[in-house]
């Protein structure tokens, strides 16, 4: 998942059917509902704030089936009951479903909830 958050100008359905037309769409409005993501398909992507992009995309990301998915600061447009919500919902799939999953985040409270942190402190991995 990029940290610029670009979808298609459109509503959110035909993003779904443009970007990930292999995915059910029941399934990503569960996800996206478990991440209080209230919208229907028919809103327009204009009409989402920086968080609600950032949930619609991390939910295609989690969902394509990959077995190692790249977050890059997935939280960074959250408040912080949502990331903890958004943390919690990213350990549960990669539980069911047994991927890993390399997350970029300067959030040390997303990074706790991690099972495993490497910090970076110049060009040393610590």
């Amino acid at each position: 998942m990029p940290q610029k958050l670009n979808l298609i100008s459109g509503t959110i359905e035909e993003n779904l059917n443009i970007l990930e037309p292999n995915i059910e769409p029941s399934k990503i409005l569960d996800m996206l509902r478990r991440l209080n993501f209230e919208h229907n398909t028919n809103t327009p992507v204009s009409q989402l704030s920086g968080g609600e992009r950032q949930r619609l995309l991390l939910v295609l990301s989690l969902l394509r089936g990959t077995p190692i998915i790249l977050l890059d600061e997935p939280t960074s447009a959250l408040n912080k009951e949502l990331s903890i919500l958004t943390m919690k919902i990213i350990k549960e799939h990669v539980e069911r479903h047994n991927n890993t999953v390399l997350l970029v985040t300067h959030d040390e409270e997303v990074a706790s909830l991690a099972d495993k942190v490497y910090k970076l402190d110049g060009q040393i991995i610590l």
